[in-house]
């Protein structure tokens, strides 16, 4: 039976993006609260005479990640407003999301383009973001090296 001491919790696991592609320049996304992953495969039914074949696409990855906002991040924090010009570009950045022990126990990450993002601010409570990045490509499960 696994030991519940080896598992990876959400409070350890911290989502970075970069614009610059070529020389990765990380920016934690500041007042994050949940990170997420999503794959799926496109699946094509055919049926024959010798019986029903399947057959699956490329997998595809997306990484979404929500927060609250806040107007003054630190050096090496994204804010929101960061995050929304991402969102108005259309190029690609770099995700990734890690625990913070190194090497990490646990790692995602890919190039991708962001494809949504939305905010919501009830009247007494902190302005909330959530946002999608669509990668291009295979997801990478390693610390890259």
């Amino acid at each position: 039976m696994a030991s519940t001491s080896n598992s990876v919790t959400g409070n350890v696991l911290g989502l970075w993006i970069s614009t610059n592609l070529t020389v990765p320049a990380w920016k934690e996304i500041v007042c994050g609260t949940d990170i997420g992953l999503d794959g799926s495969k496109d699946v094509t039914t055919t049926r024959t005479k010798c019986g029903v074949i399947k057959s699956a696409g490329d997998t595809s990855w997306t990484i979404t990640g929500s927060g609250v906002a806040n107007h003054t991040p630190l050096t090496g924090e994204v804010s929101a407003d960061e995050l929304i010009a991402v969102m108005q570009g259309t190029t690609d950045v770099l995700v990734r999301y890690q625990d913070d022990t190194t090497p990490a126990n646990m790692y995602r990450g890919g190039q991708g383009i962001m494809t949504a993002y939305s905010e919501n601010a009830g009247t007494d409570d902190p302005v909330v973001f959530d946002f999608t990045i669509e990668l291009n490509g295979a997801l990478t499960i390693v610390v890259p090296v």
